[in-house]
This record gives C-alpha cells, structure tokens and sequence, in this order.
C-alpha cells in the first residue's frame, strides 16, 4: 500500500492534521466560540490584547497658554448660501413663471415651514436682494402680478447667478427648496420623506391650475435610502449565494450526504469571519455584509469540492471512511492550500487602494478566506467520519464532475507536458491586463449604489441633468496683498473658464460673477468696492 506520509514537508503536515480528528473538533470548538464572543460582546477578546489606554491621573502643572496668532476681524454681516440642506424637495413644472404655479409654490413652501420638524427652507426668494440700497427685491412677483411683471421676473432670477443653477435651472423647470430640519420632530423616517413631498402637493393642489410635481432627496432621505437597501441587499444577495452553493452542490455530486458536507463547510466559514471582524471594528463596512460572505463561501464551496471529490474516490477504492478522508485531505490539501493564499493574495492588494472602505474591505477578505480554508480543512474531516460520510457513495459515477472529469482529462495532460510555456503565457496575459487595469480611472457616483426605483435616487438623477448635480466643490484663491483688483478678476474669469469646460461640473460661481449682476457701470475693476 502507498504510504501518504512519504513526500515534502507540506504533505506530512496534512497528513498528521487529517491522523487528529481530536484536533479537528478542538479547532472546531475554539473559533466557533471566539465567533459567538465576536457576535454577542467582543470587547471581552479586544481589551486582552488591546487594552484601553488608561486615564492620565496625575495632575499637570499649570502652564501659561501658547500665543495665539491674531485673528483676522470678520466683517458683521450674515452669510448667505446656496445650498447645504438635510433635506431637498425637487419642484418641477413646465415654467415656474405662471401666475398659478408661483402662487402654488409659494402655498407650498409656507405649509412646508408650518411643519415642526422644518426649521426653515431656503429657495430662490430667500436670496438676498443685489441692490445698492440693501432692500428687500425678491424674484418671483407678487400675486396679481401683471404679465409683464412676471416676464421680468423670468429675466431677473435666470440672470441671478446665485439662483440659476443653484436653486433653480436655466430653463425654469427645476425649483429646490432646502430644508434645515429640527431633528428633535423628526420621530419617524416618513417625517422626513414622504410626509414633506405630501404637504407641499397638498398645498400646491389647492391653485387651480398649478402643474407642480415634488420629489425628495437629499443628505437624509440618501442616507435613510442607503441604510434600507444596505440591509434588504444583504438579506437578498446572502440568500441568492447560499442558495447558488447549495444548488452547485447537488448538481455536482447528486448525493445529499456529499452535498451537506460540502455546503456545511464554507457556511461555517462565513460565519467565523463575520464574528470575528467585530474584533477589528469592520462589521460596518458597507460590503461586508452582502459581498464577502457571498465570496467567501464561493471560495470555501471550491475548496470543499476538491477534496470531497478526491475523498469519494478514495472511498470507492473500498478505503474505509477515516483512511479515506486521510489519504483526501494529504492529497488535495496542498493544492487547496496554494489556492486559498493565491486568492488571499490577490484581496491583500486591495489594501493599496486609496479609498479606506476598499482597505477594510481586502483586509477582510483575507480573513474570510484564511478562516474559510481551515473551515474545510476541519469540517470536511469530521463530517466525513460522522454517520453522513456512510453515504458519501451515493451518486457515485453519475455526477456531473464524474462525466466531465473524464472528457477534460486529456487538456489536463496537454497542459502538463507544456507547464512551463502555460506558466509564461499566464504570466504575460497578467501583465498586459495590469498594464490595462492601470490605465482606468475611478467613476464613482452618489447614486451608483441606489435603487432605480427609489425617488430619492430618482430626484438626484434628474437634479444630475437639469442643475448639474446637488453636491459642492470648492476652489480656493489666494492672493497678495500686492496684487491688483484687475489681476483678481482675471484670474477668477480663467478659474471660470476651466470649470466650465468641465462636463460634469454644473455651474460655477465667483465674485466675478456676482460682480456683474450687481447695479452700477464703469470697468469691473472699478466696482470691486460694491463686493
């Protein structure tokens, strides 16, 4: 008989692990219950090795405080902005500059402040007035405004840079209304989703004539959206995955006791990895919960189907079931081995991505399929000496890896006699798809993990086309003391200038611009004063 023993280190390091099914269970036991303790109150492994740091108690002599660098004298004035909202509800219409719709939006912004849970709303007739008098002017006329009136109202609010493309769009279709909520009344998620676009259609409704339509979005209606189908996603994708492996599982080998074993052995891996990342702090990254346990199990399932393929055949050279899983796990646990830390490899480079969440998000799969692989290694064993691996026989030759193995088994032959061209051609083809891979850019999106189908996520796709989106960027400028009103100007005009050609970049806003729209005449430079 061929002695399994015989051959390098490795192969006798797997062979006495399959020899101690003792082994087994205590590795077993031990990660199931620092799982459980992961689960359940994991500070209790944390602080053992990493204590918290204790509070100073001796008290610190009193020493006389830095100087501090004088602070620039701000001017008194109250600082307006355009945007900054919890919450936004999209008014559109087919013109905003009808008698019916003003008078509808303005019923709606009033019974949108009535609410307790606004504390105030910001839209295009809370911009400030550009007067040299400092009145009060606003945009939209007044009830009972002539047509000319209102005519001039278009002119005058789609030539004010502070409302066109920021509170509303340049074709007049688009209104945002920004609303600061009290979060003391903010009870419930419909307190700041549904309940605001009901009231505002509910006073819009009362005009008749009015043809407003309300959506809303925003920092709170993405997050609540985000928090929802973070945990649907999760429930979904895991059922979708687990019920992939168990399904391949039957396929493949035709027999519940191998299917059982096989699908048992990466489940437990799945469910040692989520324990354990609560000892790192990593349970809430967004991906842990839908794509590493779903990976993870892909990976173990692999493993699993290896070795079980070879310990069925060695079962059906009449081994008993202890030899058999022996001469397995000596066999495959090598290969199985090399693969599992190619795999883990391939994640560890994620932890070079500048983004932190894809950092965590390698980290973690290196820990899923390190635990996974010593899940395999551990229930495959046992589950094979327990009364299932009795039946392991079932199925035997009928299996679709048993008809494919024999038709592939000639390639597998071809690619051996020419390993080391295959390897090169391998390592070639990586390079060359490195070398691509380098050359991509990011393209990340606030709604590129949002639902089609929420109106959130509606709302900030059409806030995309007709006001070039809702977030902020800013360019800081700074310049001496030296240099000119003129020389300012033109720099922010070039600023401008870039900006505006870059497509997704809405509309930009500068001094300059403001500088222009504001009443006077004579040279910009001139007029720097009026700022």
């Amino acid at each position: 008989m061929e002695r399994e023993d015989s051959g390098g280190l490795s192969k006798r390091l797997f062979t006495w692990w399959a020899d101690h099914p003792a082994a087994h269970v205590l590795v077993l036991a031990l990660l199931s219950a620092l799982a459980v303790i992961g689960y359940v109150k994991p500070s209790l492994v944390r602080d053992v090795f990493l204590p918290p740091a204790e509070e100073e108690t001796t008290p610190l002599l009193p020493t006389a405080p830095a100087p501090q660098p004088p602070r620039p004298e701000r001017p008194n004035v109250e600082p307006f902005q355009v945007g900054g909202g919890d919450v936004v509800v999209v008014a559109t219409s087919d013109d905003f500059f009808r008698e019916e719709n003003i008078r509808a939006i303005r019923n709606s912004v009033a019974a949108l402040e009535d609410l307790p849970q606004v504390r105030s709303v910001l839209w295009i007739d809370s911009i400030p007035g550009l007067n040299l008098f400092g009145l009060p002017e606003p945009l939209l006329p007044r009830k009972n405004a002539s047509p000319r009136q209102v005519e001039q109202a278009r002119e005058r609010t789609l030539e004010n840079p502070l409302a066109v493309g920021q509170l509303i769009s340049a074709d007049g279709r688009t209104l945002l209304l920004h609303l600061r909520l009290d979060w003391f009344y903010a009870t419930t998620d419909e307190a700041i989703t549904s309940d605001l676009r009901e009231t505002a259609e509910a006073a819009a409704a009362r005009v008749p004539g009015a043809d407003l339509q309300f959506q809303v979005t925003g920092r709170a209606p993405l997050y609540l959206m985000m928090a929802k189908n973070h945990v649907e996603d999760s429930r979904r994708y895991q059922i979708i995955g687990y019920s992939i492996m168990i399904i391949t599982a039957l396929t493949l080998f035709r027999g519940f006791a191998a299917a059982a074993i096989v699908a048992v052995a990466p489940a437990m891996g799945v469910f040692w990895t989520m324990g354990f990342l609560h000892f790192f702090d990593l349970q809430d990254n967004p991906f842990n919960d839908i794509i590493v346990p779903v990976l993870i199990s892909l990976v173990g399932l692999a493993d699993a189907v290896h070795l079980m393929v070879e310990i069925r055949n060695q079962r059906a050279a009449a081994f008993e079931a202890r030899q058999a899983a022996r001469r397995g796990v000596a066999r495959v646990g090598v290969a199985c081995g090399l693969t599992s830390l190619t795999t883990a490899i391939g994640f560890a480079s994620l932890t070079w991505a500048h983004h932190e969440i894809v950092r965590e998000f390698g980290w973690c799969c290196v820990l899923g399929v390190g635990l996974t692989f010593i899940s395999v290694l551990t229930v495959v064993p046992l589950a094979c000496l327990s009364p299932l691996g009795r039946r392991l026989h079932v199925g035997l030759g009928k299996s679709l890896i048993d008809s494919q193995l024999r038709k592939i088994g000639s390639v597998v032959a071809w690619i051996l006699r020419r390993d080391r061209r295959i390897a090169w051609l391998a390592i070639a083809a990586t390079v060359a798809l490195a070398a691509v891979s380098l050359q991509l850019t990011p393209d990340e999106k606030r709604y590129s993990g949002l639902s089609d189908s929420d109106e959130a996520a509606q709302a900030l796709r059409h806030l995309d086309r007709s006001l070039g989106g809702l977030e902020f960027g800013a360019v800081r400028v700074s310049w001496s003391d030296e240099a000119g009103d003129g020389e300012l100007l033109n720099v922010l005009h070039e600023v401008d200038a870039a900006l505006s050609e870059e497509p997704l970049i809405g509309h930009p806003l500068g001094l300059h611009k403001l500088l222009a729209v504001l009443p006077g005449e004579g040279p910009p430079a001139e007029r720097m004063t009026l700022l």
